[in-house]
């Protein structure tokens, strides 16, 4: 019977044919003997020659002595098939998740979504992904597996859905900003700055759904452009804003 240890645990899950694989992920960063683990599996300083695994290798033992999984693999598979990540703090994936989100739809043809709007996308994508996983391949496989195909077909979709209800008060009045906004960029800056004036418009309202004021957007915009390069899409500019914004 396996114990309490997540070693234990995770390698007595070890029953299948296939060669097992097995993942931690934690808030909290890696004790300094098992930094190894965070390394891709094919990292030479992962290899069980090396002296952290030896040591982290023995220490496992010790503690666990003779424990193997249903079909005989150690703590040595163990140690070679674990992949330890240092997950972001909760709050700082979720930004980081809703940013992607509205950087890919402003890059998707049409205009950027507004942070409820990419809110509303995250979690019912969550949700989708958190069936899948209580999904049981037996009988459900088709509802266990999330193709390529099915994702990109969602994706369309929700963000087509999004932009059809986008017509409420707080997103006529962003279209107004950028309709204005897109005036003085044609008038002030040229179009030496962008491909498009539409650019520039498109990522000054994301800067506002990002939480930025119209003034300290504007601000930001006119230092990413002073030099006058030419930015071809919205994610190149908003890449641009942020690396001057931290120089």
């Amino acid at each position: 019977m396996p114990g309490i240890s997540v070693y234990e645990k995770s390698l007595a899950k070890d029953k299948v044919k296939e060669q097992a694989r097995f993942r931690i992920v934690t808030l909290q960063p890696v004790v300094a003997a098992l930094r190894f683990l965070t390394y891709d599996r094919d990292h030479g300083a992962r290899a069980p020659s090396c002296k952290d695994f030896a040591a982290a290798q023995q220490e496992i033992d010790r503690r666990c002595p003779a424990f193997v999984s249903p079909k005989g693999s150690t703590s040595k598979t163990w140690l070679e098939q674990t992949l330890w990540v240092e997950a972001p703090a909760l709050e700082t994936l979720k930004q980081t998740l809703l940013f992607s989100i509205m950087i890919d739809s402003a890059t998707d043809g049409g205009q950027a979504l507004l942070v409820d709007q990419a809110e509303k996308l995250l979690l019912s994508l969550l949700d989708w992904v958190k069936r899948a996983g209580d999904a049981k391949f037996i009988p459900d496989k088709d509802k266990k597996i999330i193709s390529r195909a099915q994702a990109v077909q969602w994706w369309h979709e929700h963000i087509a859905a999004e932009r059809a209800g986008a017509h409420t008060d707080s997103g006529a009045k962003l279209r107004r900003k950028m309709q204005k906004f897109a005036l003085l960029v044609q008038k002030e800056l040229g179009e030496g700055v962008a491909e498009s004036p539409d650019v520039v418009a498109e990522t000054f309202a994301l800067l506002l759904t990002l939480g930025h004021g119209e003034s300290d957007a504007r601000r930001l915009l006119d230092a990413a452009t002073a030099s006058g390069k030419k930015f071809k899409d919205v994610e190149s500019l908003v890449h641009a804003v942020y690396q001057q914004r931290h120089l």
